[in-house]
């Protein structure tokens, strides 16, 4: 069994405070050893190390760690252009709306606005347009709000 899906087992079990541990001790040790995580594989701890520091409650050190994620997310993309593989990794919709999650547990609702509101608008899911929606109406933009209620039915 790989390393990743050890890392993965400890994540869908719910196991957070194991994974912080080893997607730590991983993530240093491929710092000192380059060929022992590919881009994919580094992106991937980090949405699973920005899950588990969510789930205990430390926002803005996830919030840090899926931001982190996202440019991996672009150098990857890039090099996928040259002719790299394409793995089923995390979308970067999911991670931002992960962001917003920080950011609202944090109180900082424009915040997660901008967050929300860099997501292209094909890419929306009915989920992300709700919580757009609802932050919208949190700091006043009525009539944006009620765009997106609509948006969702």
């Amino acid at each position: 069994m790989s390393l990743l899906e050890q890392v993965k087992l400890l994540h869908d079990a719910g196991l957070h405070s194991n994974v912080k541990l080893v997607v730590n001790l991983v993530l240093s040790a491929s710092e000192h050893n380059q060929d022992l995580l590919t881009m994919a594989q580094k992106y991937q701890l980090q949405v699973w190390y920005g899950d588990a520091l969510f789930e205990e409650e430390e926002y803005r050190k996830a919030e840090t760690v899926y931001r982190r994620a996202l440019q991996m997310k672009k150098v990857l993309t890039k090099s996928k252009i040259r002719g790299g593989p394409d793995l089923d990794l995390p979308q970067v919709v999911d991670v931002k709306y992960r962001i917003h999650q920080c950011h609202c547990h944090l109180k900082e609702f424009p915040e997660a606005v901008a967050v929300l509101e860099t997501i292209l608008c094909k890419q929306r899911t009915p989920k992300v347009n709700m919580a757009l929606a609802k932050l919208y109406q949190k700091v006043g933009l009525e009539r944006s709000a009620i765009t997106l209620f609509r948006e969702v039915l």
